[in-house]
């Protein structure tokens, strides 16, 4: 059964079998591992995820790939079809405490699902995603990097992500115009418990909100912080008054919300 892909939507499928193997390889799954896969196209990945996990669930938006791979699959017991929008749907349907993420994700709502992934980072034990190869080097990137940003502070604060691979845009159909790469994020279980997630997010848009700017001013300049004056004779700030938050690393993140912490009104 092929239908014609809407490219609106950000469908675009794998071609290349072997990439769908490496795929498999790389998520390491066993007969113990419940699995999500966030759309599920011409259902290819979903085959050999359903092969090689105890239980799969797929979210899929499209009522035609949805009812292609449920036919695909007719004779897998382990496979829960779910349609609807995994943004607003969200895990509903996985029924397991816990859960690995496999997908081939649409890339034009990476970032939220990103940010649905750390919402439920509690239950997710691992997330293998194919993304742009660009958004998947932002989310890896360090201090410094010219594609560091507030997202990858965000995403490392609750994971810790690595680029395992690189897609070539030739290996899918239709192709697309870039390259891809499968990132995965594995949870931080170091990640302190002694700073708020919201604070942190606040004082981390605030470092970034005023890129290129000295921290201080951004801090107290902010939209997203209402902080005491006098936060400039903190320890953290001395002998760098002039720093820019894009040059800070996860953990002085952490140490400048903990030293900040006082000061909010």
């Amino acid at each position: 059964m092929k239908y014609r892909v809407r490219q609106a939507l950000g469908q675009v499928f794998i071609k290349d079998k072997n990439i769908i193997e490496k795929i498999i390889r790389f998520a390491d799954l066993t007969l113990d591992d419940a699995v999500l896969e966030i759309g599920c196209g011409e259902g290819w990945l979903s085959r050999r995820l359903s092969e090689s996990a105890g239980s799969l669930t797929i979210v899929e938006l499209d009522e035609r790939w949805l009812e292609d791979t449920q036919e695909r699959l007719s004779d897998r017991n382990n496979v829960t079809f779910v349609r609807g929008d995994i943004l607003k749907v969200e895990f509903e349907g996985v029924s397991a405490p816990t859960f690995k993420i496999v997908a081939n994700i649409p890339y034009y709502i990476s970032a939220k699902i990103i940010q649905l992934i750390v919402a439920h980072c509690d239950r997710v034990s691992s997330a293998l995603l194919m993304l742009q190869k660009e958004f998947a080097q932002k989310l890896v990137a360090g201090p410094g990097d010219a594609l560091y940003s507030s997202l990858a502070v965000y995403t490392q604060f609750y994971f810790k992500p690595s680029l395992e691979f690189v897609i070539s845009k030739n290996s899918f159909r239709p192709v697309p115009k870039i390259d891809s790469a499968m990132l995965l994020l594995i949870p931080r279980v170091e990640r302190p418990m002694d700073i708020d997630p919201a604070f942190f997010s606040a004082v981390v848009q605030t470092s970034f909100w005023g890129r290129r700017k000295p921290l201080l001013s951004c801090l107290r300049k902010s939209p997203f912080l209402n902080l005491k004056p006098g936060i400039e004779a903190l320890p953290f700030f001395e002998g760098r008054l002039a720093i820019r938050g894009e040059l800070l690393s996860l953990s002085e993140f952490e140490q400048l919300c903990r030293a900040l912490k006082p000061y909010t009104l």
